[in-house]
């Protein structure tokens, strides 16, 4: 009964109810009931679930290896298993990097930070498992238990967004348990000025507003007025209306045209809105992920870059396709560089073994960046059409 009394409190003192419980492990509620009143002790092959659920709620490992201990006692075990268990644990994920990623498939920016980080992260002696969440907040939340369960020396995060309406606090709230159980994060993600991290977290990125800065202003300093915005709806670049794009454009005495936005859903069959907005623009300022999407509303209407319409984007060279003769003109990012900074700074939180005490935002700015094939790409004078 030892045991059973040890659940009930852990629960009482990290404020879980006993609902939240077997919601998170998916069985009964009278499941849980019968485990912590001691009418049934909890199976063994619970224990891997348990434990995942109790450290998602905050639970210490030393507070949950007692709980499992009595555990095995009720079942007439030895602890050695358990002991087993974690050292085999500890000796093979001690030097493991799990890094995730949000959508590779998107083809946006943030789809080529993994291929950079795990070369970074391999060149200096770890190892790198890449996951993608497949654009999916459940499979987010699963990675993060997964690291916990495994122990990985530490996690980045490349472009991970947390789910709305509060976004930040989602994805802050999802990541506390892996601060909670002492591995250290690194977060990749653009810095827009209004991000508080919790503690236990280390952030890189470049300045969202400096970069969607110089775009906008490439195309106002070309003679454009009549500016389109075409957007990823799953976009983890900034948070926001519109992305952050709003201040940018209020920033330099500007507007957005509420009829001149369009979101870019799943569905590239129907492409009437870019076209509806083709019409009337006579430049684009496009996310990555939307470029060929972009580029089809283009051949529909038989228009060309840049001598009938101007498209300006945010990227770097593998995240931008050649879709014409003329290739896109985009604002640079430095993924490699970001990238490797994100794999040294990891490192160095492991190494040291004292990651609750880092909270930062290293932030790329202007010098860092700047406007690639600005000739001979895809921004010219307005057209007179």
């Amino acid at each position: 009964m030892e045991s059973s009394a040890d659940l009930t409190s852990l629960l009482k003192r990290y404020v879980v109810t006993r609902p939240a419980l077997a919601a998170r492990m998916d069985v009964s509620l009278q499941t849980i009931h019968n485990w912590c009143i001691g009418r049934v002790p909890v199976p063994v092959h619970q224990f891997s679930r348990l434990a995942e659920s109790l450290t998602a709620f905050g639970a210490s490992d030393a507070e949950i290896a007692k709980l499992m201990r009595a555990y095995l006692q009720m079942h007439g075990l030895n602890d050695r298993l358990l002991n087993t268990l974690s050292s085999r644990n500890d000796s093979n994920d001690r030097g493991v990097v799990l890094l995730m990623s949000w959508d590779i498939k998107s083809g946006g920016l943030f789809s080529h930070f993994p291929g950079a980080c795990r070369s970074a992260v391999q060149g200096i002696g770890m190892t790198c498992l890449v996951v993608d969440c497949g654009g999916d907040h459940q499979m987010k939340r699963t990675y993060v238990n997964e690291a916990i369960t495994h122990r990985y020396a530490g996690v980045i995060l490349a472009g991970i967004p947390g789910a709305p309406p509060s976004s930040v606090d989602d994805l802050f709230d999802t990541i506390q348990p892996l601060a909670n159980a002492g591995i250290p994060v690194v977060m990749i993600s653009p810095w827009n000025a209004d991000v508080a991290l919790p503690q236990g977290v280390t952030a890189l990125g470049w300045d969202a507003n400096i970069s969607n800065s110089m775009a906008l202003g490439f195309l106002r300093e070309s003679g454009h007025e009549r500016i389109a915005l075409v957007l990823s709806e799953t976009s983890p670049v900034s948070s926001g209306r519109y992305q952050g794009l709003d201040r940018t454009f209020s920033d330099q005495g500007a507007r957005i045209d509420d009829a001149l936005v369009v979101w870019a859903g799943d569905d590239p069959h129907n492409p009437d809105a870019i076209q509806e907005a083709l019409g009337v623009a006579t430049a684009i300022f496009a996310r990555p992920s939307t470029l060929h999407l972009l580029a089809n509303g283009c051949y529909a209407k038989n228009l060309r870059w840049p001598d009938d319409i101007s498209i300006i984007t945010i990227g770097h060279p593998e995240s931008i396709p050649q879709l014409s003769s003329n290739p896109f003109t985009y604002v640079g990012i430095p993924v490699g560089r970001i990238s490797r900074s994100a794999a040294h700074i990891l490192s160095s939180l492991v190494e040291d073994g004292d990651g609750a005490y880092y909270q930062q935002f290293a932030v790329y700015g202007k010098t860092a960046m700047r406007i690639m094939n600005a000739d001979g790409g895809s921004v010219g004078a307005p057209a007179h059409r």
